[in-house]
């Protein structure tokens, strides 16, 4: 009796052997030969005309217009500018409270993606391949490193405080159940037998591209995303010693066929050697072919199809060697030129094919012109001409008889007019790829007599080619960022350490919320980034203006200035803004403003208390001054009062003098009075008697 399993791996097998046969990208269908055509053009890998071989003819010139080459080289070389960035994605923030998270979580997408995954060299390869093969293609997954150490339940003897011996023992039952409690969140530990392992699982998320020769899907899909596809499937080679190292039975594995051809018609247009690929000396390093499907099917019959990753060895009659239900595809795809409604994109190689074979055969013509006037155009009998000396373009052609021929025949110059018709299909060649190659020429340089000028006329030249990075931003990145967002929140099993804000810090993804939305710095031409970066110029001499005008924490504030200094760093293709400014929301900017509000708290108290010594000493002053006005005052009182007083006694002096003189006099003259009185009764008296 077949189980039920048994049936789902018959049905799995059964429908994705169908589902390969008819998909996108298949070998040998269309989109197949398409690119491989596309890789021919890039290498200049074009047959010579076809006259060129026949019997006796003269050899024609087989150089090649390279315009396919050139021109995605110039597109690339343009939009690596674009991916010249540590921060190529930011995460929306649902609310205020969201930023710093949102913030702390593009820094460590964007550490995994750039950092640990060299995420520039990995995303310019799928650039590359979307220039030349219509689509890009990135994946995400997850590698785990498995350590282990065993730690023995024995106790070696040790030598005690005293240096006495202690011999060796068992751990006891509390001391094995101690040591196994687990030391990290990424650690599991078990007894077996006399030991305790410690199994430590490092998880490395991974992103890298993934070669369009692998990548099949449901053809003729209405849709631009991965998501909604009912089949994609990657083709991956591995050996069997790297599927029983999975985990997959040795004897499955041994019983699965192995391939030695050279893979497909894409890939064997990649390789420059002619060598047959995929021979292994040893059976362990057999190539084994398999296919890692992603399909929706409904598999336990409830009418609503899930999706399975499967892992298939072999195309057809393939051995499902595991499958499982998963909630997403971890593969982006992106274009840089998008048809509606359909994930195939166009190439620069569907643009420039045609341009690139009128250039050859205009090259070609203009070479065999110049070869032509060079070595002469003859008519000539054959029967009478050496036709060996002709045809090698000698100056000295033998006859056999003295005939007329060989005539000489005048070559006209057509090389302006091809020159004219090759300048054509450069502007052709300029309309359909863009004008990444005329911007590299040193003319572009000159064009317009300013700055502005000659940043208006690159931004009308690099239109199409911004418009090419916007379209693999959109296309290729978002979705990238997003499933490595997603990866990460789900699988990780330990925290991360990074550096946030300028600051060394954790983030632990296993916190993170779902985010669906995010803002790719990505796809950005040097001229929009110009344009960008000197926008944030004139708005930080504004904010720095209102600061200075007393506007400080209403229209700007130092927050806001490091903002826009760190966007233009950003945008400037400084992969560490928080190099060379300082987050003042971080520790160190803390610690300083504290300092400084410290020191201008020290220097207002030491103007105060200058202030107040200052006011001590004008009081002081005016005490002085308000004293010696008093003196002053009191000197003038008393020394007016002395004066009048010294002159109230000179007068009352005067007066008493005058007084006693008066009285003096008045004795006198009273004496006198009564001296002559006596005088005159002496006389008279002396008669009488």
């Amino acid at each position: 009796m077949v189980s039920r399993n048994q049936k789902q791996l018959e049905k799995l097998a059964g429908v994705i052997q169908i589902e390969l046969s008819r998909a996108e990208g298949a070998d040998q269908n269309d989109i197949a030969q398409n690119r491989e055509e596309a890789i021919k053009y890039y290498n200049g890998d074009l047959p010579p005309v076809a006259d060129s071989t026949a019997a006796g003819a003269t050899a024609r010139a087989a150089d090649i217009s390279m315009d396919v080459a050139d021109m995605t080289n110039a597109v690339l070389a343009q939009l690596t500018p674009m991916l010249s960035t540590d921060a190529l994605v930011n995460f929306e923030a649902k609310g205020k409270q969201d930023e710093p998270a949102a913030k702390a979580e593009s820094e460590a997408t964007n550490y995994v993606i750039v950092e640990q995954n060299r995420g520039f060299a990995e995303l310019q390869s799928s650039i590359k391949d979307a220039l030349m093969l219509r689509n890009g293609c990135m994946k995400v997954y997850v590698d785990d490193e498995v350590i282990t150490r065993d730690i023995p339940t024995t106790i070696s003897p040790t030598v005690g405080a005293n240096n006495e011996p202690i011999a060796a023992r068992k751990m006891t039952n509390e001391e094995i159940a101690v040591t196994l409690i687990p030391r990290a969140a990424n650690e599991t530990r078990e007894l077996k037998n006399d030991l305790i392992r410690v199994t430590t699982t490092k998880r490395h998320f991974r992103a890298k591209s993934v070669p369009l020769d692998n990548i099949s899907y449901e053809a003729n899909a209405k849709t631009r995303s991965v998501q909604e596809l009912r089949f994609f499937s990657e083709r991956i080679l591995y050996k069997r010693s790297d599927l029983v190292d999975m985990g997959h039975s040795k004897k499955t594995v041994d019983d699965l066929p192995y391939i030695t051809d050279k893979s497909n018609l894409v890939e064997d247009a990649r390789n420059f050697s002619g060598q047959q690929a995929n021979i292994s000396q040893t059976r362990d390093q057999d190539v084994i072919e398999c296919f890692e499907v992603h399909l929706r099917i409904d598999l336990n019959g409830d009418g609503i199809s899930e999706l399975y990753r499967v892992l298939i060895a072999g195309k057809s009659a393939g051995t499902v060697l595991e499958y499982e239900e998963v909630d997403f595809v971890p593969y982006a795809m992106g274009t840089a030129f998008i048809q509606p409604h359909r994930i195939l994109g166009e190439s620069l190689f569907d643009h420039l094919k045609q341009t690139q074979n009128t250039k050859t055969t205009l090259l070609r013509n203009s070479l065999d012109n110049q070869s032509r006037i060079i070595n002469g155009s003859w008519v000539a009998d054959p029967d009478s001409t050496n036709m060996q000396d002709l045809l090698t373009g000698s100056q000295v052609v033998r006859h056999k008889t003295g005939r007329e021929f060989p005539i000489h025949i005048q070559v006209p110059d057509l090389g302006p007019t091809i020159f004219n018709a090759m300048t054509y299909q450069d502007k052709m060649r300029t309309e359909r790829g863009g004008a990444a190659l005329d911007m590299m020429s040193a003319d572009a340089q000159l064009v317009g007599e300013t700055a502005y000028g000659i940043e208006r006329q690159y931004a009308q030249r690099e239109l199409l080619t911004a418009f090419m990075g916007r379209n693999l931003a959109e296309t290729l990145i978002r979705p990238l960022y997003l499933i490595m967002h997603e990866y990460m929140r789900r699988y990780s099993n330990e925290p991360l350490e990074l550096k946030v804000n300028g600051e060394w810090t954790q983030v632990d993804p296993r916190q993170w919320p779902r985010r669906d939305r995010c803002n790719v710095k990505a796809g950005m031409s040097a001229g929009e980034r110009t344009h960008i970066q000197r926008t944030l110029q004139q708005l930080l001499q504004w904010q720095t203006s209102a600061m200075q005008v007393g506007m400080n924490g209403q229209l700007a504030d130092m927050n806001t200035v490091y903002n826009t200094v760190y966007e233009w760093a950003t945008y400037a293709g400084l992969d560490n803004p928080d190099a060379f400014v300082i987050n003042p929301k971080s520790e160190q900017a803390q610690q300083a403003a504290q300092q400084t509000a410290q020191q201008q708290q020290a220097q207002q108290q030491a103007a105060q208390q200058m202030q107040q010594q200052i006011v001590q000493l004008e009081q002081t002053k005016l005490q002085q001054e308000a004293k010696k006005s008093g003196d002053e005052l009191a000197y003038k009182y008393w020394s007016d009062r002395l004066k009048a007083e010294t002159e109230e006694a000179k007068v009352a002096a005067q007066g008493t003098i005058d007084l006693e003189k008066t009285q003096l006099q008045g004795e006198q003259r009273e004496r006198a009075a009564l001296n002559g009185a006596q005088s005159s009764v002496a006389s008279t008296g002396g008669t009488q008697r």
